[in-house]
């Protein structure tokens, strides 16, 4: 949203199984983020919904993510604008355990998209990214 009004939440902590993958495929990662993607459809807020925000709660306990309520069904026009940051390269890793070489790329990955993103994001009226789970 212009006007930094958009306070973007990425959950990406818990998730590393992309660089598992990178790993085993010995492919470099490449951070992007595209600006306006969330202000496509208008989302209603279900939080004081009984019923409905507690299965939501559920859901997005047990599986991560929730489907969205959404007040639209066709995207608005809206202009999207994908950025994208310099290669994590596999090759620059540290050459120790499994474990120890997702969490090294993980945390690569992670702090290359903040530096993309905090980059970006006043040209597009963005607020602070937060990374959370």
């Amino acid at each position: 949203m212009l006007g930094g009004h958009y306070h973007p939440e990425l959950i990406l902590h818990k998730r590393k199984g992309f660089c598992k993958l990178a790993l085993q495929h010995d492919a470099d990662l490449v951070p992007c983020f595209t600006f306006g993607e969330n202000e496509l459809f208008d989302h209603v807020d279900a939080s004081g919904w009984g019923i409905v925000g507690k299965v939501r709660r559920v859901m997005k306990s047990a599986l991560g993510v929730t489907v969205p309520l959404l007040k639209n069904v066709t995207p608005k026009k809206t202009p999207l604008n994908t950025v994208i940051g310099p290669a994590v390269r596999i090759k620059d890793l540290k050459e120790t355990g499994e474990k120890e070489r997702v969490e090294e790329l993980h945390g690569l990955y992670v702090k290359g998209l903040e530096e993309l993103y905090e980059r970006h994001r006043d040209k597009f009226g963005y607020r602070a990214l937060k990374i959370v789970e």
